[in-house]
């Protein structure tokens, strides 16, 4: 994905930030797609520290809406 949650940031001239309810809820359309297809274990890594706590978020979604396991590693960002 290219844009994220930047809202602490949106001081800088030319941010775009995702309000984070929607990029939870983009990121968890992206994994039910890739479900919905048969991957069985997806990996969410981070390019910006200010998704982290957006992506645990998604990786903790009850498991009745998720079928594959999902994980974010600690610090997963690169």
């Amino acid at each position: 994905m290219n844009y994220g949650y930047t809202g602490h940031v949106m001081d800088f001239p030319g941010t775009i930030n995702n309000d984070y309810r929607h990029f939870v809820d983009h990121v968890l359309d992206i994994v039910k797609s890739l479900a919905y297809h048969g991957f069985k274990k997806i990996i969410l890594l981070n390019g910006h520290g200010s998704n982290m706590p957006n992506l645990d978020l998604v990786a903790d979604e009850p498991t009745w809406r998720l079928t594959p396991s999902v994980f974010s590693p600690p610090g997963g960002t690169f």
